[in-house]
């Protein structure tokens, strides 16, 4: 499959020198007891090994699912001169001009100049560094621009924070959008992770105090709409500040959506859609996660210059962490209403998700949807998977009517969020499973926050993954371990997490037990945010899910895989 390469703990190839020596060695010992205990571990590990095999493939299936090309193919319907965006006319005359962010435009450039060719007289597109090499190294050259490409390439936003280099790139956008007229078209494509890579700081706040203020909001675990609120406020290009900068040009924009929800005000900070939120919202918000002191002056200026302003006397719905963003679009008038935007989102992690469930049922899963609008702490989300993990095992094992342990499993699920109807729908794909003997595939998607604490390195999937095993060695029980294998996977569709080299790990119930016989501890590597670590050290290694930069971005994807194996033996 695509990307995956350092994700299997066993070849196939090393799976049958394993089975041979060890069958080898049963032979020689001559104990039934022997016999039985060293198969039960060896139908461990294969299914083990198989089903990280199949996670890390349904993970490649949805994200190639979200590869630009074809989405972008059919946005974009061009006739002659006349250019239709979902039943929207344009007559071109070589006049379209494209500005482009985020982790998933360059194969979005590449397919528009396919469709556009000479229409385009030229354009900017700001994308993450490195994201060329990896894309060459990975074989994907449609999704390069071609040798004759009339689009500057710009590479920076390290890491998914704002650098001098995207600094650069944001200020040539802004310059040649505020270039054009009436005549001209513009074609924006947005993605996420279009925020660090499109900042444009409004004086006088430097680069460098716009990259503090995200820092903090990101160490106080800052969802991405409160980050990104505080951003539409303090930059030039968001909030509608790239339709602004257009007038009165039209603008195309085509979005695929890193945003929970698909809300265009917070995908890239909304650089092409009207803002409804206000300056003190900010202030507020800054006041309740306790980091009013700490921010910037200059921050704080721009926020209470901009409060004083009569445009941003607007009804306050909520405050600090409870705005009411709705309530806020229906009592208030937006600053700049970007009527010369059409804005239209191709592609969101719903196609992801749906591609996986495809893919796993094509494996032999019966696959399940949990929710597509994961969002929390992330070390909290990890014990809600746990916990799922545990409660399909004891349904699956229950030979009873009355299971005093599942009815506690699932009054569990109830207790961490899962609805009553997910609930439902679960044991009815799980009695199905039940039946035929299937193993079981539970899929969500979403994106999760970390409040740093410690001093390690990580992100939110890695600690999610590792929250999970926690989770499952505390809860799952010996005849539990005995018959099922489960294996829990959290990575980021970009390939990204945290200011790692990796999109996310992989965990299972025995991962913690594994650590203690080589005196790590996990839960100290959890509460220190040092998750890479952990992973990197434990396994060799294996359990990081290393993909690069996929070349798209709708947030992140959990796959939970869970089979039976042997019955008999022990698991220590």
């Amino acid at each position: 499959m695509i990307f995956l390469t350092h994700v299997n703990i066993f070849s196939r190839h090393t799976l049958r020198l394993f089975s041979a020596r060890s069958f080898g060695s049963i032979k020689s010992a001559g104990s039934n007891s022997l016999l039985s205990r060293k198969q039960h571990s060896l139908d461990t590990l294969m299914e083990n090994a198989r089903l990280r095999e199949h996670a890390a493939d349904i993970f490649n299936m949805g994200v190639k699912a979200v590869f630009p090309h074809a989405m972008m193919l059919n946005a974009l319907k061009l006739d002659g001169n006349v250019l239709t965006v979902a039943e929207r006319r344009y007559v071109v005359n070589k006049n379209i001009h494209i500005v482009a962010f985020g982790k998933a435009v360059i194969g979005m450039v590449r397919t528009a100049e396919d469709i556009l060719k000479d229409q385009i007289v030229g354009g900017i597109a700001s994308v993450p560094r490195g994201i060329q090499d990896t894309l060459k190294s990975l074989g994907k050259w449609d999704l390069l621009p071609g040798a004759t490409s009339r689009v500057k390439i710009i590479e920076g936003g390290t890491r998914n924070m704002p650098d001098e280099v995207a600094y650069q790139a944001a200020m040539e956008i802004f310059n040649l959008l505020s270039s054009l007229g009436s005549e001209d078209i513009v074609l924006a494509l947005i993605s996420g992770g279009g925020s660090a890579l499109l900042p444009a700081p409004i004086p006088p706040i430097t680069l460098s105090e716009l990259l503090e203020i995200t820092r903090l909001l990101s160490f106080k675990g800052a969802t991405i709409q409160q980050l990104n609120t505080i951003r539409k406020h303090l930059e030039l290009l968001k909030a509608g500040g790239l339709a602004k900068a257009a007038y009165p040009a039209p603008v195309i924009a085509l979005l695929i959506s890193d945003v929970v929800g698909n809300d265009l005000q917070f995908l890239s900070s909304g650089p092409t859609v009207p803002d409804f939120t206000t300056p003190q919202q900010c202030l507020d918000l800054l006041n309740s996660l306790g980091i009013t002191g700490q921010t910037p002056r200059s921050v704080l200026q721009v926020l209470e210059d901009k409060a004083r302003r009569p445009e941003f006397k607007k009804e306050i719905v909520g405050h600090g962490e409870n705005i009411d963003f709705e309530q806020i679009v229906q009592k208030n008038q937006p600053s700049f209403h970007c009527n010369n935007v059409q804005n239209l989102i191709i592609g969101s992690n719903v196609i992801a998700l749906e591609a996986s469930e495809h893919y796993a049922r094509s494996l032999g899963y019966a696959a399940f949807q949990l929710s597509h609008v994961i969002v929390g702490d992330a070390t909290d989300r990890g014990q809600m998977f746990a916990l799922l993990a545990n409660y399909v095992c004891r349904s699956l094992s229950c030979r009873r009517q009355a299971d005093l342990d599942l009815v506690e499993a699932e009054l569990d699920l109830v207790r961490c969020g899962i609805g009553k109807r997910e609930i439902n729908e679960l044991r009815y794909i799980l009695e199905a499973s039940h039946s035929s003997r299937k193993p079981v595939c539970i899929l969500a998607a979403g994106e999760t926050t970390v409040e740093v604490k410690g001093k390690g390195i990580g992100g939110r999937n890695q600690q999610m993954a590792l929250s999970a095993a926690i989770g499952m060695h505390n809860l799952m029980k010996e005849d539990i371990l005995n018959e099922f294998a489960v294996t829990f996977l959290s990575g980021g569709t970009d390939g990204e997490d945290g200011p790692t080299d990796a999109a996310g790990a992989m965990a299972d119930p025995l991962l913690v037990r594994r650590a203690a016989k080589n005196n790590f501890n996990a839960e100290q590597y959890l509460q220190n945010n040092d998750t890479y670590n952990f992973f990197a050290k434990m396994d060799m290694g294996r359990n990081l899910l290393k993909t690069g930069l996929s070349g798209t971005n709708v947030m992140d994807l959990q796959i939970l895989l869970i089979s039976r194996c042997s019955r008999s033996g022990s698991t220590s």
